[in-house]
């Protein structure tokens, strides 16, 4: 696809849009980094949000819709991150596309061909059409990523939206009747828009921006000033490359230079790291591309952002024995090599005692939940402790309470073994209540499940088979549905009807992972099967695939010998 990785870039915020004139101010035609990403090796549960991590088909964990506590905890944001990788290749311009048939009329009224120019003197109206021009852009992006457009047609319009919000900003950032606040945002529209247009190798664009970006070091707005400075640094990295400057010493000065408040290490910041790092190393300045690595360490370890923190763990781990021996560690209980959490909890402590912070506790609590899907619960309570245990310890940190959330849930999914189970509050799909009394004696199979849930629906022929050979031995199944979206549930179960009950929450504004009984029992991700025995004690959790009927025929017992 013809669009550049930073004009995409340029719509995710106002401050990384400003990182793509760098590449692209002299029309250079550079590889640019990926998108910061850490994919757990072995597999994980997957998400709603499509997890990249496929485990074996008769392993892994479940889907979950993400709360807060999940998104920091998401397969996406693993056990063993990668490095942070800053080889990624974008489609030239040029490059040819398969392009989609549509309709003139229809392409004429799309809002990136319709949208005009605004005639105002108020800031108010400034700044809405400034908005309609970003989603005119986002629409641009949209057409331009499905081949709705051809690269003419993107780079033309691009350049015209650029230049509508180039116009608009500089007005707001002039009148005498805006506020201070108004101004700041007409100031960054212009710098937004020199980028979008710098990004299409517009080189007009580009030396007005390093003009602009250049005053703006004057600001006495720290963010204007410092927006500034982002953009000057990929300036002055191009200098390097062309030659114009022969050593990195200043570079590397203002590199270090740019954090000078806690804010100031975001994604925008880790992106010109990463370039420099990328640029330096491919122009054989080793020990500077060095220094680089241990600046994204020193000011991105503690971020707050869990990708960025990722990454920076991911380069101090990078030539880590103790590492090294954490992930063979885990590598042979994912293949069956080691039954015993001994191995693993020594390469735990040796990679906490190197690196003792909370981005290590967090890839330590997605693999001990990824082990306990997976139904390694003895190996997934043992990690869980030890990481119970060092959090505690853990002062002014931004994941404390993501990981003793997901600990404490943990904790309540495994605490039901052996306990009687309560489900209240249950309906079927025509409102009647659940009657659990009808479960009495038998050995039941509550599989909580939801119809977005992919691992789900493919358990759903294994459990089909088991509740076929053993309902006639006491074996039963119950649904206990997940879908926020009841019609989509009921949809689905009229085209695929099971031989079993299923019911939902009967509290229609919790649904799913807001209900009570999923909080009660800690359930943040599906399927979570949970085997009652006859006497309706809970017997196991997690068994799923090749591990169900073997655990059901041993539950039934002498019932199949008759």
């Amino acid at each position: 696809m013809y669009i550049t990785f930073f004009f995409r870039l340029a719509l995710r915020s106002c401050l990384t849009a400003l990182v793509m004139a760098f590449v692209f101010a002299a029309g250079c035609d550079r590889a640019t980094p990926e998108k910061l990403s850490s994919k757990l090796e072995p597999g994980s549960h997957e998400t709603d949000e499509s997890s990249k991590a496929v485990p074996p088909p008769d392993e892994g964990s479940g889907n979950s819709k993400l709360t807060n506590e999940q998104r920091l905890l998401r397969s996406e944001d693993p056990p063993v991150p990668n490095r942070v990788a800053a080889s990624g290749k974008t489609a030239d311009v040029d490059s040819p596309v398969a392009m989609k048939t549509i309709d003139t009329t229809d392409l004429m009224n799309r809002s990136f061909m319709s949208l005009k120019p605004v005639v105002t003197d108020r800031p108010d109206e400034l700044i809405a059409h400034l908005g309609e021009v970003d989603a005119a852009l986002r629409d641009l992006i949209l057409a331009g990523t499905t081949n709705i457009v051809d690269a003419d047609i993107f780079s033309t319009t691009g350049l015209r939206l650029g230049q509508m919000k180039f116009a608009a900003g500089e007005k707001l950032a002039a009148l005498a009747g805006a506020t201070t606040e108004q101004r700041k945002i007409g100031a960054i529209a212009q710098l937004v828009a020199l980028s979008h247009m710098s990004g299409l190798k517009d080189k007009e664009s580009a030396k007005k921006l390093e003009k602009f970006a250049s005053a703006l070091l004057q600001s006495t707005d720290h963010d204007l000033a410092h927006q500034g400075r982002v953009v000057l640094l990929g300036f002055r990295l191009q200098d390097l490359q062309n030659g114009s400057v022969s050593e990195p010493t200043q570079l590397l000065a203002d590199l270090d230079g740019l954090f000078q408040r806690p804010s100031d290490a975001g994604f925008p910041e880790m992106m010109v790291l990463q370039q420099a790092q990328q640029v330096l190393s491919e122009m054989g300045f080793a020990e500077a591309a060095g220094k680089i690595d241990q600046l994204v360490v020193s000011k991105f370890m503690d971020s707050p952002d869990l990708q960025l923190s990722s990454a920076a763990w991911s380069l101090a781990i990078a030539n880590s024995q103790s590492f090294r021996n954490y992930n063979a560690a885990m590598q042979n209980i994912y293949e069956g090599k080691e039954k015993e959490p001994q191995m693993l909890l020594g390469a735990a402590r040796g990679l906490y005692d190197e690196l003792p912070n909370s981005t290590t506790l967090l890839q330590f609590v997605n693999l001990s939940t990824d082990l306990e899907y997976r139904g390694l619960v003895d190996i997934a309570s043992e990690l869980s402790a030890y990481t119970k245990l060092k959090t505690a310890t853990l002062q002014n940190s931004a994941y404390v309470d993501a990981i003793t959330g997901a600990l404490e849930s943990q904790s309540r999914r495994l605490g039901i073994r052996g306990q009687t189970l309560a489900l209240e509050g249950l309906v079927d799909f025509d409102g009647k209540p659940l009657d659990w009394s009808i479960y009495k004696g038998k050995v039941v199979l509550i599989d909580f499940w939801a119809t977005w849930c992919e691992k789900c629906r493919l358990e759903l022929p294994n459990i089909r088979k088991a509740k076929e050979e053993f309902s006639s031995h006491g074996f039963d199944v119950l649904s206990i549905n997940m879908d926020e979206d009841l019609a989509e549930a009921r949809k689905f179960l009229t085209n695929n009807p099971l031989p079993w009950n299923t019911v939902h929450s009967g509290e229609l504004t919790a649904l799913g992972f807001k209900s009570a009984l999923a909080k009660r029992l800690g359930v943040s991700a599906i399927p979570f099967l949970v085997l009652v025995a006859a006497d309706g004690k809970v017997a196991a959790v997690h068994v799923r695939g090749d591990r169900l009927a073997p655990t059901v025929r041993s539950m039934i017992g002498d019932g199949l010998s008759n």
